[in-house]
């Protein structure tokens, strides 16, 4: 659920920080320009985030290899 917009029990006017709709968003963008982006683990503990947006002219998201 890396991609669904965070909620929690309090309004975001309560909670200090962001409205949890960084990754949506990212994965909306992302996906408007024909790439993937994905979300795994790190051996640290934290997560990475990989995002490729291809270049005019090369293969869409479907065709690349580089996405997890």
């Amino acid at each position: 659920m890396a991609f669904g917009p965070f909620t929690v029990g309090v309004t975001s006017s309560e909670r200090p920080g962001g409205v949890g709709l960084g990754l949506p968003l990212v994965k909306r963008i992302v996906q408007e320009h024909h790439g993937p982006v994905s979300v795994d683990h790190t051996a640290e503990g934290g997560a990475e985030v990989r995002v490729y947006l291809p270049a005019e002219g090369e293969p869409s998201a479907e065709t690349h290899s580089g996405s997890r």
